[in-house]
């Protein structure tokens, strides 16, 4: 998806450009637009991360393999696209290439804090998003894939 920090009317000429590199293009009226939006979107994706690996754990502390679990949970109401892309990353992140790094997914999360701060808005489950991903790379997992947050999560039970 392109995200153009301008009028549809703006866009217009850039179309052919931008189809050929996404699916979709969403114009936003002011400039800046999009990297608000972009901090929205990775605060979700962050968020869901988190989500997700703390109910695989759960699952699994409880007998169910995370292969059957993502099964389960890929075709219900959670089953949000990121979900499937990910899954091989939540079944073998060790063996896996690094698509975001824990890192990263930290200073993305800080970032919307900040501007959360800066506009006044709530933001208590990011607050704790960052908490975690703070803590997880303190322990090591700053370089790894951001489903190494699934890993995180198991050993916070021992």
């Amino acid at each position: 998806m392109i995200m153009a920090d301008c009028s549809p009317s703006a866009a217009q000429p850039l179309l052919p450009l931008f189809d050929a590199m996404g699916k979709q293009t969403i114009s936003l009226d002011q400039p800046g637009e999009g990297a608000v939006m972009k901090l929205a979107i990775n605060s979700l994706i962050h968020g869901l991360n988190q989500t997700v690996s703390e109910a695989l754990s759960l699952v699994e502390a409880a007998g169910i393999s995370t292969k059957t679990a993502l099964e389960v949970m890929e075709p219900s109401a959670v089953g949000a696209p990121m979900l499937k892309y990910r899954r091989p990353l939540y079944l073998k992140e060790a063996e896996k290439d690094v698509t975001s790094t824990v890192a990263l997914a930290r200073k993305e999360m800080e970032l919307s804090a900040a501007l959360a701060d800066q506009l006044g808005a709530a933001m208590p489950q990011g607050r704790e998003t960052i908490a975690r991903l703070q803590d997880a790379e303190a322990r090591g997992c700053g370089a790894r894939d951001m489903a190494a947050i699934l890993d995180y999560m198991q050993k916070e039970m021992q």
